[in-house]
């Protein structure tokens, strides 16, 4: 089911199903959907891309910009970025999968984690940190 049903439609389906308290997570970014969640009978809910562009998060700045400008229809399911975790569908902005598709070679940059400098594959998982240098 992952990656093929909208999160209500979901909820639904399992919440009837289950005794256990489930979390709601996907395409939460508003009050409203937040509440929609809680409404459907979600015992909590967990918010992630919205909270990319916060001062705390660890994203590149061109990840954060390229977020802020785009709307819901810029955004595609694929498995295009699956090197670490093959055949899992992610949902990512058409502009990264159009972007990575242009570059040439395996490894697109390099992630700097205190002294440890980590090469990052094209299509890889991982979305960009601050500290990544090269093709962004």
């Amino acid at each position: 089911m992952r990656g093929t049903l909208p999160l209500l439609v979901l909820l639904d389906d399992l919440l009837d199903r289950v005794e256990v308290p489930v979390i709601g997570a996907g395409g939460i970014g508003t009050a409203r959907a937040l509440a929609a969640t809680l409404a459907c009978g979600a015992a909590g809910a967990r918010i992630g891309t919205r909270l990319v562009a916060s001062k705390e998060s660890g994203a590149h700045p061109a990840c954060i910009d390229a977020l802020l400008r785009a709307g819901a229809s810029d955004a595609e399911l694929t498995t295009v970025f699956s090197v670490g975790w093959p055949n899992v569908p992610l949902r990512v902005l058409r502009s990264c999968i159009d972007a990575a598709g242009l570059v040439e070679g395996d490894v697109v940059g390099e992630e700097h984690l205190g002294p440890s400098v980590i090469p990052v594959p094209r299509f890889g998982i991982a979305p960009p940190g601050r500290t990544l240098t090269g093709t962004i």
